[in-house]
């Protein structure tokens, strides 16, 4: 079905969304040392969108992930009526539905070992965050005063 069609576009999407992110956050936990502050800067801040970009795509995966667990039964269901009644699906997008089930569980999988190794960071993100945030309560109540 359509449904099924763009949930399974929208997993892919996300697969690759989290690739990407991938990509970005493996140097993360050794950058290299810069005496330019300037590009000290910008390379914090391309790993704090590196961060953020994969901890959306953990959340994206873990709120998805019912729906697309479930999904697998159903569509092998369907490519087996159609060919009971003579559709015949092409061998790619047999190998797909086939393959599409393991590739999903070992994104999850990827999922889960990345977020242990990204516990750190994301503390040291929410330590930097509270420091902002008291940082502008200090000065609201010294306007305030």
């Amino acid at each position: 079905t359509s449904g099924n069609l763009k949930h399974m576009l929208l997993v892919r999407r996300i697969h690759l969304r989290v690739l990407n992110a991938w990509q970005l956050l493996l140097p993360i936990s050794d950058p290299p040392a810069d005496s330019n502050p300037e590009h000290k800067a910008q390379q914090a801040e391309e790993y704090r969108r590196a961060l953020y970009d994969m901890l959306s795509c953990m959340r994206d995966v873990r709120k998805r992930g019912d729906r697309t667990d479930a999904m697998f039964e159903p569509l092998k269901d369907s490519a087996t009526l159609l060919q009971t009644v003579g559709i015949q699906l092409g061998d790619g997008v047999l190998k797909q539905l086939e393959n599409a089930e393991f590739k999903w569980k070992g994104l999850k999988k990827k999922m889960l070992n990345r977020r242990e190794q990204l516990a750190a960071l994301q503390q040291a993100e929410a330590v930097e965050i509270r420091r902002k945030s008291d940082a502008f309560a200090e000065r609201v109540d010294d306007y305030r005063k």
